[in-house]
């Protein structure tokens, strides 16, 4: 639930038959359009991409000052920071799409199906950061959307090399807001993008389609979306999502090259280094943290291995405080960080 209390602008226009309203702070009504005005494309662009009619009776879009986030996808009501709003000389360098086309996207891939427990949160955070690629594909083109796609590997790489590597389906933390990390939104965007190209583009909106006719309405789990690709596809995917989805890290590749002048035959050697990581079970003298959450029951011991340049799953301390947890980052945007969404 949401309720928002202040003197706003209205303005109100239609998508179909669905009223579509802009609240912002008065004084701000100026840049409506040029940060807002595309809703009513993208609710058409998703209901046609998803094949569900967008699932509500209105949509809102609330601004607000002093907001923690940079978005919250409240059913029929979004939230958005005013930070989104930007004036025309702001709105040269950066833009609120992302940040929009990210809350659109939640009220069929968060609302209308959401994840059983938190564990299973990349199928709303993941999908509404791959829905953000989707939507700069149509509008800009695919030039445009594989730039944006290498700062979302960008993000993660710096996370899984410089801290960490978990798994997507992470069933061991203290609280849910330790999991709203680079792995949850980028490394979920980059497995669904993978699926994609594995798949082939029609056979895997076919499956999302059928996933979310399927399980509308309901909580759902990383196991039933496996199982839906498959059954709708006729593809074995059970190896895919137990290495990309329940597996921690990812394939690293050594590359060598050597140059004959005399017979001018270039060379050109490909190594895997290093397979994913399989998760360990913890042994009772492990000398890693012990530390639990009375609340949860949740053991907060590294599941796995430490690999090379990434730390193991670090304290639930430890995961707030870093700048990947703290950020918002739809601001982040406007100063150029690859990181750029709200934890929502």
């Amino acid at each position: 639930m949401t309720l928002v209390v202040g003197d706003f602008a209205i303005e109100e226009t239609r998508w179909r038959d669905v009223p579509v309203r802009y609240l912002v702070p008065r004084g701000f009504e100026g840049d409506i359009a040029r940060n807002l005005g595309r809703t009513p494309e993208m609710i058409e662009f998703f209901s046609e991409w998803t094949g569900m009619p967008f699932p509500d009776k209105r949509y809102d879009q609330v601004c607000v000052h002093e907001y923690p986030f940079g978005g919250m996808e409240h059913p029929t009501q979004v939230t958005l920071t005013v930070r989104c709003l930007r004036d025309e000389r702001a709105a040269l360098d950066s833009s609120a799409e992302p940040l929009v086309s990210h809350e659109l996207a939640h009220q069929w891939f968060g609302n209308t199906v959401t994840c059983r427990e938190w564990a299973h949160g990349w199928l709303n955070e993941g999908f509404a950061t791959f829905c953000e690629n989707l939507w700069i594909e149509h509008s800009k083109g695919a030039e445009e959307a594989a730039y944006e796609m290498q700062l979302t590997l960008d993000s993660y790489l710096g996370e899984a090399d410089g801290r960490y590597r978990r798994p997507l389906v992470e069933r061991r933390y203290h609280q849910a807001i330790d999991l709203f990390d680079s792995h949850l939104y980028e490394k979920g965007c980059l497995v669904l993008n993978l699926l994609r190209r594995t798949l082939g583009r029609e056979d895997f909106q076919r499956g999302v389609a059928a996933w979310l006719r399927e399980r509308k309405g309901q909580a759902v789990e990383s196991s039933e979306f496996r199982r839906i690709l498959g059954e709708t596809t006729g593809r074995r995917l059970e190896q895919f999502f137990e290495e990309w989805v329940e597996g921690p890290g990812h394939v690293e590749l050594k590359a060598a090259c050597e140059w004959n002048a005399e017979d001018k035959l270039l060379t050109l050697r490909l190594e895997q280094t290093r397979t994913r990581p399989r998760r360990a079970r913890p042994s009772a003298s492990s000398s890693t943290s012990s530390a639990r959450s009375t609340a949860s029951g949740c053991d907060a011991r590294s599941p796995w291995p430490s690999v090379t340049r990434a730390s193991s799953w670090p304290s639930s301390r430890s995961r707030r405080s870093s700048p990947s947890i703290r950020r918002a980052r739809c601001s982040a945007r406007s100063t150029g960080s690859p990181a750029r969404r709200g934890c929502c």
